[in-house]
């Protein structure tokens, strides 16, 4: 395997595999039989918004990242499309479980996934430049990327 195809597949897997862990944790809860006692009412939305903003900003980072570097709209719009068909299809695959179908879960994780790709592009072009300057660590994790995989300035 020569170096370009090597440093493509390293790329691939270090964006991807926390997307990938990440949507396998929410299939393994989704599908087993858990006793949560709510705290206040609708609490199972609030936290199918919340675990779907997390993975609609790691799949944004990891599709501007990988694939669609200087096309943020299709980045955004292939993360949300992605997620809330994904929370969709584990929605009928509920149904099998022996848990609820709800169309309010689909509503909840596709306003999630929205509110996190939105949220991950709002924070990176405004925030990072900012956090990057008061951390030193991400000012190394920098360096080691752009030495490796190229300059990711010019992604936003």
């Amino acid at each position: 395997m020569d170096s370009s195809k090597k440093k493509n597949l390293y790329l691939f897997l270090y964006y991807w595999l926390i997307v990938l862990i990440f949507m396998g944790i929410i299939f393994y809860y989704s599908t087993t039989t858990l006793k949560i006692r709510p705290y206040y009412r609708h609490q199972d939305k609030t936290l199918h918004f919340l675990v779907y903003a997390v993975l609609g900003s790691s799949m944004a980072r990891a599709f501007l990242q990988t694939f669609f570097r200087q096309k943020i709209w299709i980045a955004i719009c292939s993360t949300i499309l992605i997620a809330s068909c994904f929370g969709a299809l584990i929605e009928v695959c509920q149904i099998y479980c022996n848990r609820h179908f709800e169309v309010a879960d689909i509503i909840a994780n596709s306003l999630g996934s929205i509110a996190g790709s939105f949220f991950y592009l709002k924070t990176y072009r405004n925030l990072y430049p900012i956090i990057k300057t008061k951390i030193p660590i991400l000012l190394k994790i920098e360096k080691y990327e752009e030495k490796f995989y190229g300059s990711s300035t010019n992604v936003l």
